[in-house]
């Protein structure tokens, strides 16, 4: 079926062309994308000398003045790279402000290993993560570099890791590191070099790209996982043709498509930027657009062009040459940078929750933390009382408290519930608005006023199983439109009574609520069984609970001594898994198995989806001869869409079988598989649908299938453990089988027999030969190959002696048995348990 995506992250309501958007997303981060540099060629003999504080405060031998302050970790950089390296840091941090430390982590390397020896390849670098709906951010559902978010929120968005990650190449030898700027024949001025890699990391980057395989377009936009938003950059924001276009406009340009692509590499792209434009003669800063795609110089750099060697504006250009020294960004990347964050003015502000008080007025605060000069009499709210469609507005001075920051309103309370809709603004000296949230009044915050009957949000990812000893801590996530009054954990160890305890909220995440089980319930063996509920602070004191019904339960459990091998046919009962599946008989069946619960559960997690997982207690040790897995199932689980890539989102339900090295990452030995991966399960499945009366609704048939396994279903399987790069001859793996499922339509599930893990394959006979005086027999051996015995039966033309042989491939005797047959039907079974992995020939020899 289909799946209902469910965003934790989106916005609060959808709005119709006038109606206004309720802002209620949660700031997300994802890591930055690198961009390398080459060398350009040739000899440019230029410089373009720091900027005027710099070289006064050098001549004055006086501090540096610094309105930003970098910290840099230096990772086995030589004392001439790091002195060459800290004076591009001063430079920057004169020219850019922020109340927050910039955290640099610059990384001496051998590039030329990763790009080629003789790349030319001077250095990388990348704001080390984005940000998206920050307090402070004006674009909504943007993506920030790191250290400007920090500076727009005016606070540590990621604790001490690092903001920027650069690394320079120490394979490289024509290095000039001296302050002087007098580099010589075919030297790269290691200063100017390191000036334009943190001015990639500062934000001179974004996510237009091309494909690089398939049919080659255009693209753009970062999401945080498969499925969820994708958004652009804040550097995205700005680019458009030379017909005025922004290229992230969808209505015009398909994201992806070729016609995208075509304004990637026309050569005319440009950064729309008001103040940069203002302060650039009225002209917009060319961007760097070749009419061939070039990964990691296109777009993101200024047109070489326009601004050439020794000009004031070319250290952002694609290429730093030999002999050029560029120690200024130059006024069109700082006004660049000024139009994306880096000077301006902050609004930020706690977005007010839902209220059941109706007596008492209610105060509006926000701070206004400006670089420039704000505007006199600017600072509004702008507010409407039971209107969605933003009518009927009304604008009110903010108040400023004393000589602080803070700014407040104060509405008097009316009688009745209601639902307020509000956003701060304010103007300053460059001309332009600020506001909270993002692009007001097109989104806007609001809260009710009245009797509260929103649950709680509650978000938690189930437990799988837990290893011995290890410190188990279950976490949850949850909010509420009135506050959260209490977050509980509610477990049973062994079926014992059930233990009621506080979560306990954690400082540095806001929602965000652990506990942290006693040492003596993690004891191989125990099952515990748990779930979490939230309490509102409502007057009804609302809950929420996960799971919604019955409870969680995971496995604790002890990993046994590595093995070469493993083998079991579960016909006896088995401590070797644990998880949640079950070795069991059902009906249809001759002998015990593996099998998952039948029916599997559909998927009940926060994305609505869930694994349930039986895994070997056992690591092996791999073999370069026989890492090999096989065992027969049958695979009864939900069919993806026709031609659905395992990892897509149209997969659905899957089962695979996975390996670990350290018992937490897991790797897919290959592609996971569902019941189209044979015929007589697709047919199983899809020819016994029923209608899910509990989960369909009046616009959504789903289906669940009623059948059955059986033995006769069964399937043989094999898989090579060293196919993925993941794993090596040598390697310590635990080995588990997993079966996935989303939220709608499920089946009879997974069953698994005869498991052989690095078991050689068994000797397989590869002719035979009946040699009889006068006349042909007929003969037949089954199973073939096999691992242990053979079934070996003949017709003679009488009675008498036979014998067996069985030769290997070298001609060689390796086993020979005599026989008198009293009949003229012969029938024995051979013994080959002795036989090594290979070839071999079985001969049959009569009297007669």
């Amino acid at each position: 079926m289909k799946k209902i995506v469910s965003l934790l992250a989106c916005i609060g309501c959808f709005a119709t062309a006038t109606a206004q958007i309720d802002y209620r997303p949660k700031m997300e981060s994802r890591k930055g994308v690198e961009i390398v540099c080459p060398a350009g060629k040739g000899d440019a003999n230029t410089v373009v000398p720091p900027p005027k504080f710099y070289q006064d405060a050098i001549k004055n031998k006086v501090r540096l003045p610094a309105r930003a302050t970098f910290e840099v970790t230096y990772n086995g950089f030589p004392p001439a790279a790091k002195k060459a390296f800290q004076e591009a840091v001063d430079i920057w941090s004169g020219l850019i402000s922020s109340p927050v430390v910039i955290r640099v982590e610059a990384n001496w390397e051998d590039l030329d290993k990763q790009f080629g020896k003789g790349s030319g390849v001077l250095g990388a670098a990348s704001p080390a993560d984005f940000l998206r709906n920050f307090d402070g951010a004006q674009k909504a559902f943007t993506w920030y570099p790191i250290a400007m978010a920090e500076k727009m929120a005016r606070k540590e968005l990621n604790g001490t890791q690092p903001d920027l990650t650069a690394r320079f190449n120490s394979a490289f030898t024509n290095w000039y590191f001296a302050s002087s700027g007098s580099p010589g024949a075919g030297q790269y001025d290691f200063t100017s070099v390191v000036m334009h890699e943190l001015g990639h990391g500062l934000g001179f980057t974004g996510s237009i790209r091309a494909s690089t395989s398939g049919t080659i377009r255009g693209f753009w936009g970062l999401a945080t996982a498969a499925g969820g938003r994708v958004s652009p950059e804040i550097f995205d924001q700005f680019v458009e043709n030379a017909a005025g276009i922004p290229l992230i406009d969808t209505s015009i340009y398909k994201n992806p498509s070729v016609a995208l692509l075509d304004q990637i590499t026309n050569g005319t792209l440009f950064f729309n930027s008001p103040i940069a434009t203002t302060k650039n003669g009225g002209n917009k800063p060319q961007l760097f657009s070749p009419t061939t795609y070039s990964s990691g110089s296109s777009t993101y750099h200024l047109n070489t062009e326009n601004y050439p060697t020794g000009s004031i504006n070319s250290l952002m250009t694609p290429n730093t040459n030999a002999r050029e020294v560029i120690k200024d960004p130059g006024p069109i990347v700082l006004n660049m940078f000024a139009e994306m964050g880096w000077t301006g003015t902050a609004v930020l502000h706690d977005r007010k929750t839902d209220q059941e008080d109706l007596i008492n007025p209610i105060v509006f605060k926000t701070t206004i933390d400006n670089d420039t000069t704000i505007v006199a009499g600017s600072a509004k709210l702008v507010y409407n009382i039971n209107n969605d469609k933003g009518e009927n507005r009304v604008s009110v001075d903010l108040k400023q408290v004393g000589n602080t920051k803070e700014y407040t309103y104060t509405l008097p309370a009316t009688p009745g519930d209601k639902t307020i809709r509000y956003h701060f603004e304010v103007k300053d000296n460059s001309g332009r608005t600020f506001t909270s949230p993002p692009q007001a009044p097109r989104y806007i915050h609001s809260f009710k006023v009245g009797e509260d009957k929103e649950i709680p949000e509650l978000i938690h990812f189930p437990i799988d199983l837990a290893y011995e000893k290890d410190t188990i801590i279950i976490f949850a996530e949850s909010f509420d439109n009135i506050g959260i009054n209490s977050i509980d954990l509610e477990y049973s160890v062994n079926g014992a009574a059930k233990i009621t305890v506080p979560m306990k909220a954690l400082e540095d995440f806001e929602g965000v609520y652990s506990y942290q089980l006693p040492v003596a319930d993690i004891i191989a063996g125990n099952k515990i069984r748990y779930r979490i509920i939230a309490t509102d602070a409502s007057k009804a004191k609302n809950t929420a609970t996960s799971p919604l019904k019955d409870f969680y339960e995971f496995s604790v459990i002890k990993i046994n001594p590595v093995q070469s091998r493993y083998k079991n046919d579960f016909n006896t009962p088995s401590n070797d898994f644990a998880g949640n599946f079950s070795i069991t008989q059902p009906a249809g069946f001759d002998n015990p198995a593996i099998h998952s619960e039948h029916p599997y559960k559909n998927g009940s997690d926060p994305n609505s989806e869930s694994s349930f997982v039986y895994q070997l207690l056992t690591p092996i040790r791999l073999k370069a001869d026989s890492a090999t897995i096989r065992f027969d199932e049958i695979v009864l689980v939900e069919p993806g869409e026709p031609n659905s890539r395992f990892g897509t989102s149209a997969f659905y339900d899957y089962v695979v079988v996975e390996g670990s090295k350290d018992g937490n990452t897991w790797t897919p030995f290959e592609n996971g598989y569902d019941a189209r991966a044979q015929t007589i399960w697709e047919n199983a499945f899809n020819g016994s649908l029923g209608t899910d009366t509990e989960n369909s609704t009046a616009t959504q048939l789903v289906q669940n299938s009623t059948a059955k396994g059986n033995k006769a279903q069964f399937v043989s399987h094999e898989i090579n453990m060293l196919s993925t790069s993941k794993f090596k001859a040598g390697d310590d793996v635990l080995i588990r089988f997993r079966l996935f499922a989303d939220q709608l339509t499920n089946g009879w599930g997974w069953a698994i027999d005869n498991l052989q893990i690095q078991i050689p394959p068994p000797p397989v006979i590869t002719s035979t030969e009946a040699v009889v005086p006068r006349e042909t027999i007929d003969l037949s051996i089954s199973p073939n190959p096999s691992p242990d015995e053979l079934q070996i039966k003949s017709t003679l033309s009488r009675p008498g002696k036979v014998i067996i042989e069985v030769v290997n491939m070298l001609g060689a005797k390796v086993i020979t048995k005599e026989y008198d047959s009293p009949t003229n039907i012969f029938y024995e079974r051979l013994n080959i348990k002795t036989l090594s992995n290979g070839n071999y020939i079985l001969r049959v020899l009569t009297d007669r």
